[in-house]
């Protein structure tokens, strides 16, 4: 055996043992996308907004928003205080936050919704997590429970 043979074997070592770490890196940054792309949730998500002017109804944002991917049609309500829009929705999305939040001011606007005096906020959802009973803050809303 000569004196090269060892340096060759150490060589041929370190470089299997650098691709089989280089595969684990991978194999995990392979399952970890995985991971958040598949687990995910519902989760409870209200806007709210002022604008100057409204159009009579809200059914066309309503449709609109259950439309939207992830939104459970069923979750979407629409309710008005003054001059205040506040819409209220549950939307399904994996942990990468796919799929992204319906953008409800460019359809406001498309709608007739006029003269935003603020953008639309995030509002807590007015609703327990344990349960799909909607609570309404305006005391006009005091009788639909």
């Amino acid at each position: 055996m000569n004196e090269a043979e060892p340096k060759r074997h150490w060589l041929r070592m370190a470089i299997c043992a650098s691709i089989a770490a280089a595969m684990a890196i991978l194999a995990c940054a392979g399952a970890w996308q995985l991971f958040l792309s598949n687990l995910g949730a519902r989760f409870p998500y209200g806007q709210i907004a002022e604008f100057e002017q409204m159009p009579a109804d809200d059914a066309a944002l309503g449709n609109w928003v259950g439309k939207q991917p992830g939104v459970d049609p069923c979750s979407v309500v629409i309710f008005r205080e003054a001059n205040h829009l506040t819409v209220h929705f549950n939307i399904d999305r994996n942990l990468r936050g796919e799929p992204e939040l319906p953008d409800l001011m460019s359809k406001c606007k498309a709608l007739g919704y006029v003269g935003a005096t603020e953008p639309f906020r995030e509002r807590l959802a007015p609703y327990s997590w344990g349960s799909d009973a909607w609570h309404m803050p305006s005391s006009a809303h005091e009788d639909t429970y």
